[in-house]
């Protein structure tokens, strides 16, 4: 299933993720930089448990965090780096609940639980590759794969999903980061301004990142490919491979390595609209594709909803739209 959030969470992520971060002293945080799980045990009085393999986890990293058992469970990943980032992600949950505001904000439906699962990402990313570094590597014009690469080089200790994160954060519009393997499945993916993640595992088609996974570079405008096998709008699209992993970058906005920016429907920032159904008011950067309306945050409804609505009521004989208990096997009250 691929996980909608709603555009305007994504940038709230790395907001929320700041709360956290902001609340931890200095000195801690550099002993969960340089040793996530006995600074957890010995500070935050859980219990860290790494396992062999763990199924089912409904986030973008193979753990779980059990409020009720104190106990954070890691899955152990092909490398150590990787499985810090996995239990800081989950200390992220742990502290979001100790946090009365945000876990009031957090708590709720799909969406709500996939903002969280950002704010994490986002929080424990930020723990391992300090804004400093980020700002060295990174250009005010937005990551190539290359600097991807480059960051998470420099970066020693962190993984390559930490690096995805903080370079998905100094994307200026739409898009995602992500990491595959060569054959193009997808370990990781950042993702800013976008409805919907790219879920571990997504087998990509044979575009970009499968090329540059043959080849070692590649560039153009191409789709991700979610774990369903729905393909996204167009991104420009810049990947390299890098010791068996393909890093690529995904945007709808400005392009270091594109001459000319084509793409349809390029925005700077969100839009904002009122959701006719519940009136929430929200924020957005893409409308749903078949019915060209934001889909709501709040209640999940876009304009198909309202369509189904309509045409359910309306009359088969005279097709005036009635109200539905004065229909009656599809024919209203009149034509009855």
């Amino acid at each position: 299933m691929n996980i909608s959030i709603g555009s305007g969470g994504w940038r709230q992520a790395t907001a929320k993720a700041s709360v956290l971060f902001e609340g931890l002293q200095p000195d801690l945080l550099f002993r969960l930089a340089a040793d996530p799980v006995g600074t957890i045990e010995s500070t935050f009085d859980l219990i860290v448990e790494v396992r062999d393999e763990i199924v089912d986890s409904p986030s973008t990293v193979a753990g779980h965090y059990f409020p009720d058992q104190r106990r954070i469970v890691v899955a152990r990943a092909l490398s150590r780096a990787r499985t810090r980032f996995t239990a800081l992600h989950e200390l992220g949950h742990h502290l979001i609940k100790l946090h009365e505001a945000l876990a009031l904000e957090l708590r709720g439906p799909p969406r709500q639980q996939a903002l969280e699962e950002a704010v994490c990402d986002s929080f424990a990313g930020r723990i391992l590759i300090p804004d400093e570094l980020v700002e060295k590597v990174i250009p005010g014009t937005g990551p190539t794969a290359s600097d991807v690469v480059e960051l998470w080089r420099a970066a020693g200790t962190a993984s390559r999903a930490a690096s995805a994160v903080r370079a998905a954060e100094k994307l200026g519009a739409p898009g995602h980061v992500m990491v595959a393997t060569r054959d193009s499945v997808v370990q990781f993916t950042a993702t800013r301004g976008i409805d919907y993640v790219v879920a571990p595992g997504s087998l990509q088609h044979d575009g970009v990142v499968r090329r540059a996974g043959r080849i070692g570079h590649a560039q153009g405008d191409d789709h991700v490919t979610y774990r369903s096998g729905t393909a996204s709008e167009e991104f420009h699209v810049d990947a390299v491979l890098s010791d068996d992993y393909v890093f690529a970058v995904f945007t709808k906005g400005p392009a270091s390595w594109v001459r000319l920016h084509v793409l349809e429907e390029d925005r700077s920032g969100p839009e904002e609209a009122v959701c006719p159904d519940c009136d929430h008011a929200f924020e957005f950067w893409s409308k749903h594709v078949a019915c060209k309306e934001p889909v709501c945050p709040a209640c999940g409804r876009c304009g198909c909803h309202r369509r189904r609505i309509a045409q359910d009521n309306v009359c088969s004989k005279c097709f005036k739209i009635v109200a539905v208990h004065l229909l009656v096997s599809g024919v209203c009250d009149e034509c009855r």
